[in-house]
């Protein structure tokens, strides 16, 4: 029953101690581990993780220590979120080589969260007067450690001890290594490292080039049209030009007369031309010139009449060609016509004409009918603001009537309107208005003013140390509310004593900033007890 007891009990110690425990690490790195006196280094101090405001930190501090014999202080700055922090310092210790960087909140202990990120970047200079040319010089973080109100380290917190840079005054060169070969168009470089152990600095050195390797580009002969070129040479290696061939000119054609062909009525001619007698290339092209224009001469073989065509024969002089073209029909010379009937308002009438060649009568031709002649008209019908008018109207000459003609609608007269329902903040209004001729009403929108005017406000929930309040507004115009939160009070304690002088409350586990691990304490021992009990009961049940 011991043994079992124990279990639990140490079951219970091992959760508790897993609920309240942290690790979070502080990197500290530098811009370099080798640099040259005179040089600037750069040391940064990282938090890793997140310190969350539930693990009841409210103190952080660390100290850099440097050789202030080989290293001088230049500045130091804080990251962007512990730059917020008003109670944050990071500073060099007067007459002492280390860099000094902590947070307590004395006024108010209560937990803060620690971000992760930069904490604080320290830059150095690396001096000129160092004694020897090398020294490895070492930088050591320590005393690093976050604390919570009572003054106790909380957490697991790691960090690198120190960090070594080495700083150069005077290099010892080696004999060089050759890194890239020359060749005939590039240099080529030899490198230098310096052979002091764990230093590792180099410089570099230029090589000359090397000779071309010639190859030799061989003559090419003059054409009539293409030039040549003159033997040269190039560097089979790179390709570069060593001799450059020059041109040798184009020969140029043998020229042969191509003699002209003169054109017919019939075939085409052919100007005269030219070409090579060594290549034969065309250096005057012979172009074709058009056949000679027939020269034709005509003469009327048939003459045309009012209603039959004539005809007409043309003939080539040169070579006899011929064809022949239609002359047109005279037509008729119609004159004299004579109205046959008269035309009336709704009828056609008609004319009749005669040839003054042939004496045939051949041209008949309407004559339009004239149309009414409408007078203005007389109103038989008002318009209205709704509907239309009618007019009838009555031919002069014939005296054809009942033609109606419509007169438009008048259309409504609007008047300027009348608010009959005043817009309210969330309402709608309406404005009537009405026809002057006919009385007639139309209505149209007024938008909501949609602004409400909120009195001053009267507290329906007043706060108290640890809840918010409630603030209610209503519109004096349409009674709406609305409510904003009150911001909660907040314990005081002016004497110190660790009691709320306002809700009397006990302020010193509130103090760590969360009751969640108290709770989660107090729920293991019930769950611890009540496991003791069934068994001691099941102990007896068996006995």
């Amino acid at each position: 029953m011991k043994k079992i007891i124990s279990l639990v009990l140490a079951l219970v110690l091992m959760c508790g101690l897993a609920v309240t425990a942290y690790a979070a690490n502080i990197d500290v790195s530098v811009s370099s581990d080798n640099i040259n006196a005179g040089d600037s280094l750069t040391v940064t101090i990282t938090l890793e993780e997140d310190i969350d405001i539930s693990e009841g930190a409210t103190m952080m501090q660390g100290e850099l220590h440097y050789d202030g014999t080989v290293l001088e202080f230049v500045s130091v700055e804080k990251g962007s979120y512990y730059a917020s922090l008003s109670a944050f310092a990071a500073r060099k210790q007067a007459r002492e080589d280390k860099v000094l960087f902590t947070y307590l909140d004395f006024a108010n202990y209560q937990p803060v969260g620690f971000e992760a990120g930069t904490i604080v970047t320290v830059t150095f200079t690396a001096k000129e007067d160092i004694d020897t040319d090398h020294v490895n010089t070492v930088l050591e973080f320590k005393n690093a450690y976050v604390q919570n109100a009572q003054g106790k380290n909380v957490g697991d917190l790691t960090y690198k001890s120190s960090v070594s840079v080495l700083v150069c005054k005077e290099h010892t060169w080696d004999g060089g290594v050759v890194t890239t070969e020359p060749t005939c168009t590039t240099k080529g470089v030899k490198t230098y490292t310096c052979t002091f152990e764990g230093c590792g600095a180099t410089y570099t050195e230029e090589i000359a080039t090397v000779d071309h390797t010639p190859a030799t580009d061989a003559a090419v002969p003059a054409t009539c049209t293409e030039t040549g070129l003159t033997e040269g040479s190039h560097c089979s290696v790179c390709g570069e030009t060593i001799v450059a061939q020059t041109v040798v000119p184009a020969t140029g054609h043998t020229e042969v007369k191509d003699p002209a062909v003169p054109a017919t009525c019939t075939s085409t001619g052919l100007t005269e031309g030219s070409h090579c007698s060594v290549c034969g290339e065309t250096i005057v092209a012979q172009e074709t010139t058009d056949k000679l224009a027939h020269d034709y001469a005509g003469e009327q073989t048939k003459a045309p009449t009012c209603t039959e065509v004539g005809e007409m024969t043309y003939t080539c002089s040169a070579c006899g060609d011929s064809y022949t073209e239609s002359i047109d029909a005279l037509g008729h010379a119609v004159t004299n016509f004579t109205v046959t009937k008269e035309p009336t308002c709704t009828e056609d009438g008609e004319k009749t004409g005669t040839c003054s060649v042939c004496g045939e009568k051949t041209a008949t031709e309407v004559i339009p009918a004239t149309g009414h002649s409408w007078d203005e008209g007389t109103v038989t019908k008002e318009p209205t603001c709704t509907e239309a008018g009618e007019k009838t109207a009555k031919c002069t000459v014939c005296g054809e009537s009942d033609t109606a003609v419509e007169i438009p609608a008048t259309g409504h007269t609007w008047d300027e309107g009348k608010v009959t329902t005043e817009a309210t903040c969330t309402e709608k209004g309406v404005k009537t208005y009405t026809c002057s001729a006919c009385g007639e009403t139309k209505t149209e929108e007024i938008p909501a003013t949609g602004t409400h005017i909120w009195d001053e406000g009267k507290v329906t929930t007043a706060a108290t140390c640890t809840k918010k309040g409630v603030k209610t507004y209503t519109c004096s115009e349409c009674g709406e509310t609305k409510t904003e939160d009150i911001a909660a009070t907040g314990h005081a304690d002016a004497n110190k004593d660790n009691v709320c002088d306002n809700c009397k409350a006990d302020l010193t586990s509130a103090q760590t900033g969360d009751n969640s691990m108290i709770m989660a304490w107090v729920a293991m021992m019930v769950l611890a007890a009540a496991a003791i009990v069934l068994l001691v009961a099941k102990k007896r049940k068996m006995a």
